[in-house]
């Protein structure tokens, strides 16, 4: 047996003698019945691509030994030549081993084809441990350990689903190596196969590397499926929705016995769906890091309900203790129009808000706010993540970097070898940041990653967690990530202040801390730091909380009385129903008409205001026998502090009776109009005049209570007629209180 007494001594060694310290490796970790072929034998290469031939747990191996210096990487050619060897010997089981390391294509078609890489630090390992089971060394954390009793207990007890929800980063899918390991191991299900899906190339790859480590070389054959290949008859197949999905009509049900699907939220889709329908196997394990779907179609279904849950540890858990990185969150805002900052509580859509309130900062604004807060941090080796808005925006963006310090990717029109190479380049250090749109969602692990900056407005929490995700991996110099949202959303504030305030709530398990010696537990938030008016806005957001609760219970209790069959209720019949005081609902909708706009919608609320005005106008006007005001109509309506609707409104509504009214002496007149100021957003014209008359008077009233009004307290200080004027014109009282305090600074 050739003996070194340093690993890196087989790198002196000759051609010949590497082969033979190879096979002594080999029989140290269980393989016997080594033959080493000859120049000439068993094919028209060489020795026909095969140099050793050896048997371990009853199964016949091809082995190509390569000895390579470190930076002369194996190839593809190196592996179609043991690929052709082992066909030509019919050989199935097939492992190509170096003392360096193989090119990125080597290991996708190695990964392709089910042939096992052996680099430099594989062989280092098996020669130090003289094994090549590796899931000897590889223990479930503590929280893992607990699953996995969880999930094997549960099987024991004849359940088939199980579902497991684990943060990125927690090792969901050393999990699910360890459960299948576990199976594996009873006799029913010795010789088992295991299938593992998932949607990306990249999952896969990862996923087999994990499995692997536990389930060993040698005692498993692995393969995969994907970019249309067929399914391989191996132990262990790693498989992508896509090709199964071409095929799965000819796939045998019981083909599997363990099926583990990863990032299990893509279920409901139709195509994922009949992939897991279609299959029958033993046990079924569903793993997501956010189980959650945007369009609420259900995933838990598929693999038993919500009963299926065998764990949960969710990404605010493994932040609190210790697993992942911490975010240190900077929140950037643009120029806002204060006077548009009430346009949070009108019913708008977030997007509406989002395009109505913030202007998209400019490129080099950006990157040199990113570099600005990049020093202030001293951040020494940059790897940063830029998501950004469109591919088109990442385009133009590059531009605004630092030469030389910024690559992209994208999957439209992009060749998948320049991604694969802008990545890589990425990943050695190359470039400092890259720029992507949702390429980085899910499938790509850079634990490196130290910075992450947000242009794009996700409208989608599932999308942000799994982008936050990406600069979470812990390494032994990154403790924190750097988190540069510029994204400009009141919906991204929220689910920034909410996942704060979630963070600090969450309760610390002692015995579960990664680091008991670390700040964990003191350190219970994310640091969020807001710039001035990203404050500004966070202030009004927590203020408005209260208040648009109210609103969707307010909403809640009138349309629980309509969905019973009675109508509308009247403005009298309002406090008592939804439990608020006129002036509560004053405050939070402005009118009458417009609650029944907000439960009701344009058309039914129109036709309702219409009638009530038309009762209440015929009335006064048949009882007073002259035309009668829009101000007196207005006052009959009101109910406290609750207006009925604007003066604009009714007036357009007296205009349309009066037509629909006989010809005669009430065509001959016009109704009384005093006042037709209107409350914000009627559409109804005014003249120059009226409309200059109207906005000095707000600004006055404005002016006279600068600095005297501090809060909603302090609201009591205006009289009936200020407080009408108010509403009149900014549709609430909280709305002209907004306008005091931004104007004053506050």
């Amino acid at each position: 047996m050739l003996v070194i007494s340093a690993f890196n001594e087989c790198d002196e060694l000759t051609s010949g003698d590497f082969e033979r310290f190879v096979g002594a490796v080999l029989e140290a970790c269980g393989w016997s019945g080594l033959t080493y072929t000859q120049m000439n034998q068993g094919g028209e290469h060489g020795d026909g691509g095969i140099d050793i031939m050896a048997r371990r747990s009853g199964r016949a191996f091809a082995i190509e030994v390569k000895q390579r210096s470190p930076e002369n990487k194996v190839g593809v050619t190196e592996l179609s030549q043991l690929h052709m060897g082992a066909d030509l010997r019919r050989i199935k089981y097939r492992i190509l081993i170096t003392n360096g390391y193989f090119t990125s294509d080597a290991k996708r078609r190695a990964f392709k084809l089910g042939i096992t890489l052996v680099d430099r630090e594989t062989l280092r390992t098996w020669w130090q441990t003289q094994s090549a089971e590796l899931g000897r060394a590889v223990k479930p954390r503590k929280y893992q350990a607990a699953i996995l009793e969880e999930l094997v207990e549960r099987f024991d007890r004849g359940e088939r689903g199980f579902f497991v929800e684990l943060a990125t980063g927690l090792g969901k899918t050393y999990l699910a190596a360890f459960f299948a390991r576990e199976l594996l191991r009873r006799e029913e299900l010795k010789g088992g196969r295991v299938l593992f899906v998932a949607h990306q190339i990249e999952l896969l790859e990862q996923a087999s590397s994990s499995f692997r480590n536990v389930l060993g070389v040698g005692g498993y054959s692995y393969s995969a499926c994907f970019d249309g290949s067929e399914l391989r008859d191996t132990d262990l197949v790693f498989a992508s929705f896509a090709t199964l999905h071409q095929t799965i009509s000819k796939t045998d049900p019981g083909a599997f016995d363990i099926v583990i699907v990863d990032e299990a939220h893509h279920s409901a889709a139709r195509t994922y769906s009949r992939v897991i329908e279609h299959l029958q196997p033993r046990a079924l394990l569903g793993l997501s890091a956010t189980p959650f779907r945007t369009d609420d179609k259900d995933v838990l279904g598929f693999f038993g309900g919500e009963s299926a849950i065998a764990g949960r540890r969710d990404v605010l858990w493994a932040i609190r203790h210790g697993y992942l990185a911490r975010p240190r969150y900077k929140v950037f805002l643009d120029d806002i129009d204060p006077e548009r900052l009430q346009l949070i509580r009108t019913g708008l859509s977030l997007r509406d808000l989002d395009r109505t309130l913030f202007l998209e900062k400019r490129d080099d604004e950006i990157v040199r706010l990113t570099y600005e807060q990049i020093a202030e941090a001293g951040i020494q080796d940059v790897r940063g993540i830029v998501f950004c808005r469109s591919i088109r925006h990442m385009q133009t963006l590059i531009d605004a970097f630092p030469p030389g310090s910024a690559t992209l990717v994208h999957s439209n029109g992009m060749a998948a070898d320049t991604r694969a190479a802008n990545i890589r380049a990425f990943r050695e250090g190359h470039y400092q940041f890259i720029l992507v749109r949702d390429l980085f969602n899910e499938g790509v692990d850079i634990p490196e990653t130290n910075v992450l900056v947000f242009l794009r407005s996700t409208h989608s929490r599932t999308i942000w967690l799994q982008q936050l995700g990406r600069g979470l991996r812990k390494t032994e110099t990154k403790k924190d990530v750097h988190v540069l949202d510029f994204v400009g959303s009141i919906d991204r504030l929220n689910e920034v202040r909410v996942f704060d305030q979630a963070l600090r709530e969450v309760e610390v398990d002692s015995e579960e801390i990664r680091d008991p010696d670390g700040d964990i537990v003191l350190d219970r938030d994310l640091r969020v730091q807001y710039d001035q008016r990203a404050a500004d806005v966070r202030v009004l957001l927590e203020r408005f909380e209260f208040e648009l609760a109210s609103r969707a219970n307010i909403v809640a209790r009138v349309e629980e009385r309509i969905a019973m069959g009675a109508d509308f209720p009247s403005a009298p019949e309002l406090p008592s129903l939804t439990g608020s005081s006129s002036d509560q609902i004053a405050t939070l909708f402005g009118t009458y008409a417009r609650l029944a706009d907000r439960v009701l919608g344009d058309e039914a609320s129109a036709e309702l205001v219409r009638e009530q005005v038309r009762d209440v106008y015929t009335k006064m006007r048949s009882r007073l026998g002259v035309e009668v005001s829009v101000e007196s109509v207005l006052a009959q309506l009101r109910w406290g502090d609750l207006a009925f609707g604007s003066a604009a409104r009714i007036r357009a509504i007296q205009l349309e009776l009066f037509e629909e009214w006989e010809a005669g002496e009430l065509m001959a007149r016009e109704p009384v109009i005093h006042d037709q100021s209107p409350a914000q957003g009627d559409d109804i014209p005014h003249g120059d005049d009226d409309s200059e008359r109207e906005e000095n008077a707000l600004s006055e009233l404005i002016e006279r209570y600068r600095g005297l009004i501090h809060s909603r307290a302090d609201l009591r200080q205006l009289n009936t007629t200020e407080r009408d004027l108010a509403r009149l014109h900014l549709g609430s009282l909280e709305a002209f209180l907004d306008r005091i305090l931004l104007n004053h600074g506050e």
